[in-house]
């Protein structure tokens, strides 16, 4: 029972991110740019229950329907020396996403101790999600 729950409150948190960041019409299949790797299926973002044994964590700042609007929040992110991502991500409805992925933690806990002072450092909410990073974004 404890493991369902804990699965669909970071499903939920991850549905309200996605309805809160909509940015408008969403391309039916936009191309992977940049440096990114393929399109992410987005339930791989949540963290599950057990926590893997090698995982490695990150704060959403943010998500958009497009590149350009991820990539300009990346960059701001830089400037304040911190390390993000932007993981392309596609949802169970075909919406396809960017994720702008702050840090990199080896365990949700640090990943939340850090909440407040990256939300401070970035003015913006301190409610950032806690989500796995697939495994082509985090450092050997």
């Amino acid at each position: 029972m404890k493991r369902a729950f804990g699965c669909t409150a970071v499903i939920l948190i991850i549905a309200a991110t996605l309805a809160a960041c909509d940015n408008g019409p969403v391309a039916t299949n936009p191309p992977v740019a940049l440096t990114q790797n393929a399109w992410i299926p987005a339930e791989q973002l949540l963290v599950p229950v057990p926590l893997p044994n090698n995982g490695q964590y990150a704060l959403q700042a943010g998500q958009f329907a497009s590149m350009d609007g991820a990539v300009a929040v990346d960059r701001r992110i830089m400037t304040v020396g911190l390390v993000s991502s932007v993981i392309p991500v596609v949802d169970n409805s075909g919406q396809y996403w960017y994720i702008i992925a702050v840090g990199d933690y080896p365990s949700p806990v640090e990943a939340r101790d850090q909440r407040s002072s990256i939300s401070a450092e970035l003015g913006i909410s301190d409610n950032l999600p806690v989500i796995l990073l697939p495994q082509a974004y985090t450092k050997p």
